[in-house]
């Protein structure tokens, strides 16, 4: 293996770690925003992270890839949107639920999903110890369902929508900032629209600084481990 594929290879694992460590404690913060209904939570999260990604895609100068995305790339980039709402609306109602086990269950499975999708899909090859890893983690998913009593439809959830969003992401050859950006940018009217519609409804009670401040914040919560 060449010097520059071993660098990646190590940037690759240092990136996932960070992001599963980011994620695992992440519903920290949505028990903190408890006092908010789970669409509501997940509305404010894509609303909030446009500015965000905004800024990234400013400060990386990266307003030109915009500009060379082609019409399948979007309609890939719409499909990613869909999938990754369901899997944000599906974590965020799970840990209001107090379901957190079923949530780190399925972000345990997402990788082997990710695996199994890369072998079947991509042709991606595993050499035998790599299999051997894939066993011992399906035998650790069947003692995780066992303890847990049941099959999940949570964990399934989150894992499957995940591992699809990352198989289909993985085909628009665009920046991670840019293409979360679109994908943000697509589903931004839908959120926008039910946050005015509960506003003038009376769906909510008026939110305070402090709280709007909590439900920003999931935008940076979003952004970091994408």
């Amino acid at each position: 293996m060449s010097q520059n594929a071993t660098h990646s290879s190590a940037a690759g694992v240092g990136f996932v770690l960070s992001a599963y460590v980011f994620w695992g404690v992440a519903p920290l913060y949505f028990v903190w925003v408890n006092f908010a209904g789970a669409l509501e939570i997940l509305a404010y999260r894509i609303v909030w992270s446009i500015p965000i990604l905004a800024l990234l895609i400013t400060v990386t100068r990266q307003w030109s890839e915009l500009s060379r995305l082609e019409w399948r790339s979007i309609r890939m980039l719409a499909v990613c949107a869909a999938l990754l709402s369901i899997n944000w609306l599906t974590f965020i109602y799970a840990v209001l639920d107090g379901r957190i086990v079923e949530t780190s269950l399925g972000y345990f499975m997402n990788p082997l999903v990710s695996i199994l999708l890369g072998w079947l899909v991509l042709k991606e090859r595993l050499r035998p110890v790599q299999w051997l890893t894939v066993g011992l983690v399906v035998v650790s998913i069947l003692v995780e369902l066992v303890a847990l009593g049941t099959i999940s439809l949570v964990s399934i959830t989150l894992a499957v929508t995940f591992g699809l969003y990352g198989l289909l992401r993985k085909q628009v050859n665009v920046p991670p900032g840019v293409g979360l950006g679109v994908e943000t940018s697509i589903v931004a009217p839908v959120a926008l629209g039910y946050l005015l519609f509960i506003h003038f409804s009376g769906g909510v009670v008026p939110r305070t600084v402090t709280e709007l401040a909590w439900l920003a914040a999931g935008g940076i919560v979003t952004v970091f481990p994408l």
